[in-house]
């Protein structure tokens, strides 16, 4: 069972651990605050700490609450925006047998079995979860692509190629240069996701971020800041393309 705090009208889960020597504490995204502490620390010792974070924690907690206001749970109704390729898209809702989409000038063109004024709320969902995995296998074949066309420019060519759909990390490689990329890099601008491509092929021969790494990176692209910057700032606009939503309890 969960051992909880109230703490000015939030619910705090306290996450005990023999071994953890300090006190640490977690807000998230869906305004969701931990605490990680020992087996043996009293909650009023935690309530303390928590009191001497209260700054540190509203920042957060309204951090994340404009995110949740930023990026509303999609409820898949025509005229909802969907982002794809750096651009925004509104969703239309066409009737046709075989589901589909299909992006055509400015809308996400969704083609399903029934009309939209005869979806019910589990139409709905349903729906939203075939225009989700459309969404992955559309970025697993472009960013194939795009892996590709570099492995050829660059003449480095991975062991393997995964897609994955983390929190956080856009890329990743191993060291028997097996390179992985984030499914949820399809909402970015295409120099974005070069970027990261180039950026996960560069490792193969540099297995760090020296000064000959970012030679690599920038001989290929020149987005090297702006994307890093489009990165950061639309961390959580992805987020309907999440396993589990990271802003929506």
């Amino acid at each position: 069972m969960k051992e909880l705090l109230e703490f000015q009208g939030h619910q705090v889960e306290i996450r005990r651990r023999r071994y953890q020597s300090r006190l640490g504490v977690s807000v998230y995204p869906n305004g969701r605050i931990t605490v990680a502490t020992n087996k043996t620390l009293s909650q009023k010792a935690i309530l303390k700490f928590l009191l001497e974070k209260q700054t540190w924690i509203q920042k957060c907690l309204d951090e994340a609450q404009s995110f949740r206001e930023k990026y509303p749970p999609k409820r898949f109704i025509p005229g909802e925006e969907y982002p794809y390729l750096g651009k925004s898209y509104s969703l239309k809702i066409l009737q046709f047998a075989k589901p589909r989409i299909e992006f055509k000038d400015n809308d996400l063109i969704f083609y399903g079995p029934k009309a939209p004024d005869e979806l019910t709320v589990q139409d709905r969902k349903t729906y939203f979860e075939i225009l989700k995995k459309s969404y992955i296998k559309v970025a697993k074949k472009l960013m194939t692509q795009r892996v590709e066309h570099y492995s050829e420019k660059m003449q480095l060519f991975p062991t393997g190629l995964s897609f994955r759909r983390q929190k956080t990390l856009w890329g990743g490689g191993s060291p028997e240069d097996r390179i992985s990329l984030n499914c949820k890099l399809i909402i970015a601008p295409l120099g974005v996701i070069d970027y990261v491509v180039v950026h996960e092929l560069s490792h193969i021969r540099h297995k760090n971020h020296s000064k000959r790494f970012w030679a690599l990176v920038e001989k290929h692209v020149d987005t090297r800041e702006m994307s890093r910057h489009w990165l950061r700032e639309n961390l959580y606009q992805s987020d309907f393309l999440s396993t589990q939503s990271e802003l929506w309890l």
